[in-house]
């Protein structure tokens, strides 16, 4: 017998015998996300059975193949861990991929800003009214949008909420985290397709 051969008995499978050295995690990333994926970019990884402690993979493939779900279509990623260091095929999972950053960028909050790239503008408090002002945007992780150009560190702009200066200059990155779901009980290779959620399993 080999690892990875199914043992039978009365014609059905008595069990199987799984290759756990090299886990792996299925996400289920939705059709807009996808586009921004490549295999081979780094991805951090979390679980709920290790409070506090991030393991690290890459991105191994994408399904070509979606599945539908009321009208959205979801696509199977996987992701091969450097390093499992005790997880367990079943185990839950959350998996956040950077797809691309800048370091030392000027940061605005996301919901204060308007359009996007040469067309985006912010609000700002001139006299008691607001004046637009055009700005260019680049990376946004939704929570925060780089400004290429149009603002100085320093100055104030106008959120939905309040006012609120520009923020330091932290790493900016567009990332997507993926929701967390169960892990195959068995481990075994992911299959291709677009099963949801966030799942390890050996490979």
């Amino acid at each position: 017998l080999a690892v990875g051969d199914t043992v039978t008995s009365g014609g059905s499978a008595a069990f199987a015998i799984e290759d756990v050295s090299q886990m792996g995690v299925e996400v289920s990333v939705d059709e807009r996300a996808v586009a921004k994926l490549h295999v081979g970019e780094k991805a951090s990884i979390t679980s709920s059975a290790f409070s506090g402690t991030t393991f690290t993979g890459t991105l191994a493939s994408i399904a070509p193949v979606g599945t539908d779900s009321q009208g959205v279509s979801t696509f199977t990623v996987d992701i091969l861990l450097d390093h499992s260091r005790g997880l367990l095929p079943g185990m839950a999972a959350s998996v956040t991929i950077e797809v691309s950053g800048v370091q030392d960028a000027l940061l605005v909050p996301a919901e204060a800003v308007s359009g996007s790239g040469k067309n985006a503008t912010v609000k700002q408090l001139v006299g008691g009214k607001e004046v637009t002002r055009k700005i260019v945007a680049g990376l946004s992780n939704g929570v925060f949008t780089q400004v290429l150009s149009g603002l100085s560190l320093g100055e104030r702009v106008v959120t939905a909420t309040a006012v609120t200066t520009t923020v330091q200059r932290p790493k900016a990155s567009t990332s997507r985290k993926s929701p967390t779901g169960g892990l195959p009980p068995n481990g075994g290779t992911p299959p291709t397709g677009g099963a949801p959620g966030a799942s390890t399993g050996g490979q």
